[in-house]
């Protein structure tokens, strides 16, 4: 479902889906989405430098195998940067964090 934006009456930005009759909405602009997200999103992603440059600096232990979760992290950074003509890295990503075991064993 899209979320579009909805200045309501105190100024706020409030993000609601689009399946609301009762509601106008318009869809965010770009420049209004780096608005409101800029300085939150900029938080996380140093956040993950950070963690980048803690996995490289500590102590390998298995040498001999890389961690799978990490292996996952690694690919979900290769989701985000991928250009895309169809926005759905967020389905993307909660298909590759997903534990697809059960829907597995059912075949």
């Amino acid at each position: 479902m899209p979320v579009c934006y909805n200045g309501d009456k105190r100024g706020k930005i409030a993000l609601v889906p689009v399946q609301r009759p009762d509601v106008q909405v318009t869809m965010l602009t770009r420049s209004q989405v780096v608005n409101h997200s800029f300085l939150e999103l900029r938080c996380y992603l140093l956040e993950i430098a950070a963690t980048l440059d803690r996995y490289d600096r500590a102590v390998e232990d298995a040498p001999e195998q890389e961690d799978p979760r990490w292996s996952k992290v690694k690919q979900a950074l290769q989701i985000l940067t991928q250009e895309r003509v169809q926005p759905d890295r967020t389905e993307e990503l909660l298909m590759l964090f997903s534990d697809r075991s059960q829907l597995e064993g059912q075949k």
